[in-house]
């Protein structure tokens, strides 16, 4: 119901003022887990609209602290996004440990904690009314050992109020010198479940925001022609890649124009 309520009166910037106001003074139930963000699906009468997207709903089991969490929405709706759900059946309810990574009241906040009791943890962020990247540290871990992280974040075209269910879920290794760009829509956000990595999960690369087709978490270049000889600055020569469109290094765009086929010699796999 409160999440109901949300829809009416609070705007996405809502949510990163909380954790320094009311949160201030202990644990609050704020309902999170909203996944069908128009409130006519439920009620026919009425068009009101949830002012966050899926993947914001499950960064508030992160940021917004209680002990005594719930599944908001309804079952069926649980039932059209199993995969997201996952993460909500993982989440623990308490904890050990909290950090606070990124914050800026009203615009943006980053919040890691320890679940209590395990070696887990769990990372949660929420933007305001703004799209935004941000680079996530991962130095609370442990040094020297490797862990698994999956991501639930928003896809490129998410959108609270146009495309509030557009997400994506990647799952690779991070350690604690890893740095993790993440893209958060307007009003959007991301959740990440963490834990210790074991001999079945050797194979796993490590873990990218955007899977692109030279293998990077972001393209560092556009396709280019490859001369015969070293096409990539900064590696070692290799000439036994076949002339064609790569992605070179360095350039610093986000996007890769390269399609799969085109970049499949890239050295930056």
């Amino acid at each position: 119901r409160r999440q109901r309520q949300m829809c009416i009166r609070d705007r996405p910037h809502h949510v990163t003022i909380l954790p320094f106001t009311r949160l201030q003074g202990g644990p609050m139930d704020y309902t999170p887990g909203i996944f069908v963000m128009d409130v006519a699906e439920v009620n026919p009468g009425n068009h009101s609209h949830v002012n966050a997207t899926l993947a914001n709903q499950l960064a508030l089991y992160v940021t917004m602290y209680s002990p005594l969490q719930m599944a908001a929405d309804l079952p069926e709706h649980y039932e059209k996004y199993m995969d997201a759900f996952q993460f909500i059946k993982d989440v623990a309810i308490d904890w050990d440990e909290s950090r606070y990574l990124l914050a800026e009241p009203g615009d943006y906040i980053v919040v890691a904690r320890k679940a209590k009791g395990t070696g887990e943890w769990f990372v949660g962020g929420v933007t305001d009314e703004n799209r935004r990247t941000v680079t996530l540290p991962f130095d609370y871990l442990a040094p020297g050992k490797e862990y698994v992280a999956t991501l639930y974040a928003d896809a490129p075209d998410a959108d609270y109020q146009t495309n509030p269910q557009a997400y994506v879920i990647r799952t690779g290794k991070v350690g604690q010198r890893t740095e993790l760009d993440v893209e958060m829509a307007r009003g959007g956000g991301f959740a990440i479940s963490i834990r210790e990595a074991t001999d079945a999960d050797r194979k796993l690369r490590r873990l990218k925001y955007r899977e692109m087709p030279c293998g990077r978490q972001s393209c560092r270049g556009p396709a280019q022609p490859a001369p015969a000889l070293n096409p990539y600055p900064g590696t070692a020569a290799d000439d036994s890649r076949p002339p064609g469109l790569h992605c070179q290094p360095a350039c610093g765009t986000r996007q890769c124009p390269a399609t799969a086929t085109e970049c499949p010699h890239s050295p930056l796999k």
